[in-house]
């Protein structure tokens, strides 16, 4: 480990890393997974924005998994997709994601039917006798 600060400690230098472990995670995460690092933007304010508009989604998936998710049957299918990777104890964003991405699509038909789109009153093209 490499610090700037000469008077810290080693216990003091591992806590300063582990408390920013998951700050460095979640960043890595919005970067890989959800496409922080491919945004395309020219405007300054644009460019402000894109970080914290993918934290804010990245915040509503582990809100929705909260939710919605099951975590024992999440990890179940973990552990039976790889067999070698019995250690796993928690769900990941990655995790998260593919769960909400399977419901998702399995909500969503082609057939889907949406009655308040297609109003019973007659168009407005239609003539009418005065």
């Amino acid at each position: 480990m490499v610090s700037t600060d000469t008077t810290a400690t080693g216990e003091a230098l591992i806590a300063r890393y582990a408390d920013r472990w998951s700050i460095e995670q979640t960043i890595k995460d919005c970067k890989t997974l959800l496409g922080t690092g491919e945004t395309a933007n020219r405007v300054p304010a644009a460019v402000q924005r894109s970080v914290p508009f993918t934290m804010l989604g990245l915040t509503i998936l582990i809100l929705w998994y909260a939710q919605h998710g099951n975590a024992v049957t999440d990890l179940a299918i973990a552990h039976a997709g790889r067999p070698w990777y019995r250690r796993k104890t928690h769900i990941s964003i990655d995790d998260m994601l593919i769960a909400f991405r399977r419901a998702r699509i399995t909500t969503i038909s082609a057939g889907h039917n949406t009655p308040d789109q297609n109003p019973t009153s007659p168009p407005t093209s239609t003539p009418t006798a005065a």
